[in-house]
């Protein structure tokens, strides 16, 4: 392939430099180039034996995205470490169903950062990241379980479900203190899947709650915590999304609480109660 500037050294791309102008490829070149949806251990490994020997022609083609250039200095450059890059996506997962566990055991932990506020109670089916400093054997990734239960090494079960963040880390603090001296432990939640319902106002504990099993308003009046002395305990109220439009219904607390428990409605997820 004849050296020269980007537009003409390179096969054209839909919309590229090159316009509807096509030239040969080298047989080189021709080796890396592979057109294909699937991506077997075999592609991988003859994608990196071609490519390594192909930097000096120019670059690759992945799935069926075609990229093939030829050309000098800088752009050789820029297109031999794309070619490098993606040797080492492939062969990473070649014959690897990537999954979406595959993916968050994927981010590296600094660059986690928490989707929910320090208030948010975890439900199951949350995806948490356990960090347990100089022990990599105890930081990981967890889902919640059904059961409200997440397992560890040296603690086994420990209860996720209905605790914050934090109340969680010094849980498994306190366990952990049987085999490790002072570890420090962080927990950080990667991914909120768990159904959930709001508290906002004068309450004592405000938040974001995940939602159990008929879970009524006065239950959810008692896991925040009960009322401040200003609270208005007449004037609640549940707003809820019906079919795409806000329904406001006002709830005295008082007639919760006799016999007949007006207005104690069972939750659902998305739910907000507001005690004024």
């Amino acid at each position: 392939m004849p050296k020269g500037n980007l537009s003409s050294g390179c096969s054209s791309r839909p919309g590229g430099t090159g316009g509807r102008r096509r030239r040969s490829w080298t047989s080189a070149t021709r080796r890396c180039y592979t057109r294909s949806r699937s991506v077997d251990s075999t592609w991988s490994s003859g994608l990196a034996a071609n490519c390594k020997s192909s930097f000096s022609k120019g670059v690759v083609v992945l799935g069926e995205v075609q990229t093939i250039c030829s050309g000098g200095g800088l752009v050789k450059a820029v297109w031999a470490v794309a070619c490098l890059l993606s040797v080492i996506v492939y062969v990473g997962t070649a014959g690897n169903v990537v999954s979406a566990e595959n993916v968050v055991n994927a981010i590296p932990e600094s660059q986690a950062v928490s989707q929910a506020g320090p208030e948010y109670r975890m439900g199951p089916e949350d995806v948490l990241r356990i960090s347990v400093w100089e022990n990599k054997d105890l930081t990981l990734d967890l889902v919640v379980r059904p059961d409200g239960k997440i397992s560890m090494p040296l603690i086994q079960d420990v209860v996720a479900e209905g605790r914050t963040a934090v109340e969680l880390a010094n849980t498994i603090h306190d366990r952990l203190l049987t085999f490790i001296k002072e570890p420090q432990v962080s927990v950080i939640v990667l991914q909120v899947n768990a159904p959930k319902y709001f508290v906002i106002g004068n309450v004592l504990k405000p938040g974001t709650y995940s939602l159990r099993s008929e879970t009524s308003v006065l239950q959810a009046l008692a896991l925040a915590g009960g009322f401040t002395q200003f609270a208005s305990t007449r004037s609640i109220k549940l707003i809820r999304n019906d079919a795409g439009k806000q329904v406001v219904r006002k709830v005295n607390y008082n007639d919760m609480i006799d016999d007949a428990g007006e207005g104690n409605y069972l939750l659902k997820s998305g739910d907000t109660i507001v005690v004024p």
